[in-house]
Formats: structure tokens, C-alpha cells, sequence
């Protein structure tokens, strides 16, 4: 009978990638840490791709994100940039983004979160 072999077959490929999901979830882990995609569960990872962003004349930089320390000042607002990098799955496409440096973005947010009126 096709159905009760159909039942009797294990596809590990779906339960790593199951297991993978679960992991990623409840630990707090993010894809760059991973050696697998969470998404397709492929191998074919590309870690710390840079992104860049085009400027005038073509000047090219890195894409970043900025935290002001003192928001709420007219001048010298206490900019804190880091710049974003991508781990992106050579199968599937899944992209995710991660800041080079979070411990020192966030202590700029913790200390703009004490400035602020």
C-alpha cells in the first residue's frame, strides 16, 4: 500500500532543518554563527559580505547605522556609527543583517535613551 510507505519514511533533511529553526530561535543565535541557512537549510553560506552604499560622484562606503548619544542637542549630537554586514544563503537567497560592533551601538543607545528629555 503507497500511503502507509509514504508514512514510514523519515525526510531527515526537514527535521535538521527543523531542529536548526528551533535552535536559532531559542538560543538567540543569529545566521552568522550558523553554518547552515535556517531558511533552506543549505550549507552554502557567504559570511560578512560587505554592503555598500553609493554617495556622490560614486564614492562608495559601507551602508551603516547611526545612533545619536545626545539626540535631543541642536549640534554635536554624539553620532555613533557601525557598519552593516550580510550572511547571505548561496541556495535559497535568505539574507540577514548584522551590525559589526552591537556592544558598542548599544552602549551609544543606552546612553541616548539617559540623554533624552
Amino acid at each position: 500500500m503507497a500511503v502507509s510507505e509514504d508514512y514510514g519514511r523519515v525526510d531527515f533533511e526537514l527535521i535538521l532543518n527543523i531542529y536548526n529553526r528551533l535552535i536559532l530561535e531559542f538560543s538567540g543565535g543569529i545566521i552568522r554563527d550558523m553554518q547552515r541557512c535556517p531558511k533552506c537549510n543549505s550549507e552554502k553560506l557567504m559570511h560578512n559580505v560587505r554592503i555598500i552604499d553609493r554617495g556622490h560622484n560614486d564614492w562608495i562606503k559601507s551602508l551603516e547605522v547611526e545612533v545619536f548619544t545626545k539626540p535631543d542637542a541642536i549640534f554635536f549630537k554624539g553620532s555613533h556609527r557601525e557598519a552593516l554586514e550580510a550572511t547571505i544563503c548561496g541556495k535559497c537567497g535568505h539574507t540577514e543583517l548584522t551590525v559589526t560592533n552591537p556592544d558598542k551601538l548599544y552602549q551609544a543607545y543606552l546612553e541616548s535613551q539617559r540623554n533624552s528629555i
